[in-house]
């Protein structure tokens, strides 16, 4: 990997861990204690919940791929994360 390389995987990896602390420090934990009375709200949420776990999913997919050494400039997941 050169330095243009490097500096795309490790800004993947920072989106990565801020996707992760979302769901496992607000997201999860808010809808689990059943503060959120508000049927739409709680909705709302459990989408945005599916939703960051789907980009982290296809976040985690891009840098195996970058790892493998496998190019990722056409790759279908390109296009879902950008």
């Amino acid at each position: 990997m050169d330095q243009a390389d490097t500096a795309d995987v490790k800004e993947m990896m920072e989106e990565l861990m801020k996707g992760r602390a979302a769901i496992s420090n607000e997201l999860e934990p808010l809808l689990k204690s059943g503060s959120v009375e508000n049927k739409k709200c709680r909705q709302y949420l459990e989408t945005k919940l599916q939703l960051l776990r789907t980009y982290c999913s296809f976040i985690s997919y891009y840098l195996m791929l970058r790892f493998q050494g496998q190019s990722s400039k056409d790759h279908p997941v390109v296009y879902k994360i950008s």
